[in-house]
């Protein structure tokens, strides 16, 4: 799920102050949160009764009819996102995600500070199309890429694309550059949502992984593995 607890009404102020006067005002949304971040930035939460679908067009439209610019949008199956900026790019971007979540939908909006946005990180692989093969994959299953993030910060969306390695589906993590994307990483789960993550050394937001594994018992488990951008691709750490 995108909401985290600790929601406040339309009208309330909540224990992170007040709502940022430079985000406009979202209509039919029941109820939002803002989390600051440390260097300035801010993640803000919206639940919406009703289809995904609408709450993201009126998103949309309460963000364009507040001055805002819709640089980039995609959507696939229960997920739809969009990235842009206010009326002076380098001063301010977003990027938000709106997503079906059982009988309702949630936006999850990142809001950047001004010394957050980054230049375009220069990477070593090759810049090439992504695509998703559906004859590999069930073409009626839940599989689509995913564009809700942005790992190397500079206000555009990246993309996660599932692909069968065996029997086993897996996510290829690609940084986009226009219309094609870098490949950094593989992974067997999708990666946690890194909204609120520092950037890492190298480059790209840490990411973490649920992953699967069987105890001494015999029991299976999930377990969080946090890889790390290495400057060429993500990497797992080693097992301690």
């Amino acid at each position: 799920m995108l909401l985290t607890s600790g929601c406040f009404g339309l009208g309330g102020t909540g224990g992170q102050g007040r709502w940022p006067s430079n985000v406009p005002a979202v209509r039919n949304a029941s109820s939002r949160e803002q989390i600051s971040l440390a260097g300035g930035g801010m993640v803000l939460f919206f639940r919406h009764t009703g289809p995904f679908q609408s709450a993201f067009s009126g998103l949309v439209e309460d963000l364009t009819s507040g001055g805002w610019q819709i640089l980039d949008a995609k959507g696939t199956l229960h997920s739809q996102s969009l990235a842009g900026c206010g009326p002076d790019c380098d001063e301010l971007r977003f990027y938000a995600v709106t997503r079906r979540v059982g009988y309702r939908s949630e936006t999850l909006l990142r809001v950047y500070a001004p010394d957050e946005i980054r230049p375009p990180l220069v990477l070593s692989s090759p810049c090439v199309p992504v695509t998703l093969s559906l004859e590999e994959l069930d073409a009626s299953s839940r599989y689509a890429p995913i564009y809700d993030v942005d790992l190397d910060r500079d206000g555009r969306l990246d993309v996660y694309v599932p692909r069968l390695e065996g029997e086993q589906v897996v996510w290829d993590a690609h940084v986009l550059r226009g219309g094609c994307g870098h490949h950094v990483g593989t992974f067997v789960r999708l990666p946690a949502d890194p909204h609120t993550t520092e950037m890492g050394p190298e480059g790209l937001v840490p990411l973490t992984v649920a992953e699967p594994t069987v105890d001494e018992d015999g029991r299976e488990r999930k377990v969080p593995v946090t890889y790390r951008f290495n400057g060429t691709v993500y990497e797992r750490p080693e097992p301690s």
